[in-house]
C-alpha cells in the first residue's frame, strides 16, 4: 500500500467527473494524506447512484470480523511479501474503506 496520497479535486471537478447530484460540499485540497485518515470517496449508494462520502482509508484483512477501528495495523504491508508474510491468517488482504 502506498504511504501517502493527495486529494486536489474541487467540488465542481468531482461533479463533472461523476455526475453527482447531492448538495455541494466545500472540498479543500489535501496533501500528504496518510493511512487511517478520513477521506472523501465516491461510492455507489443503495439506489445505484454515485455519492461522495467520508471514509477511513486503509487495508482491512478479509477475515477480520470486528470493527475497522480494531483491525490490525496493515498499512505497511508490502506487495512483494504479502503472500508469505500475511497477517495472522495465510489469506490475501483486500483494499477496503469504512464509511464514517
Amino acid at each position: 500500500m502506498c504511504g501517502r496520497f493527495t486529494q486536489q479535486y474541487t467540488w465542481r471537478e468531482i461533479v463533472a467527473l461523476y455526475q453527482l447530484t447531492q448538495p455541494a460540499l466545500n472540498l479543500q485540497p489535501r496533501y500528504n494524506i496518510a493511512p487511517t485518515t478520513t477521506i472523501d470517496a465516491v461510492i455507489p449508494n443503495s439506489r445505484n447512484h454515485l455519492e461522495l462520502v467520508r471514509m477511513r482509508w486503509g487495508l482491512i484483512p478479509s477475515w477480520w470480523k470486528q470493527t475497522a477501528k480494531e483491525a490490525p495495523s496493515t498499512f505497511n504491508a508490502r506487495a512483494e511479501t504479502i503472500a508469505i508474510k500475511c497477517t495472522k491468517h495465510n489469506s490475501p488482504l483486500r483494499v477496503d474503506a469504512t464509511e464514517k
